[in-house]
């Protein structure tokens, strides 16, 4: 396919929805698998305890 091509069809499917799928369950296991993955340890990368702990700690 063209380059000429792709860009028409990806253009001509602007604002539709291509693809609608489940909700997923993230734990702290695929949290973790996506920093060594990407080899991104840093402390950015809350953990969901420490996301709970915030949360509730609002009163949330």
């Amino acid at each position: 396919m063209a380059i000429d091509d792709l860009i028409a069809e990806i253009s001509g499917g602007l604002g539709e929805e291509t693809h609608i799928s489940d909700w997923q369950k993230i734990d702290q296991y695929m949290i973790n698998a996506f920093a060594d993955v990407t080899q991104d340890h840093q402390g950015s990368m809350l953990t969901l305890i420490e996301l709970r702990k915030n949360h509730l700690s609002k009163g949330q």
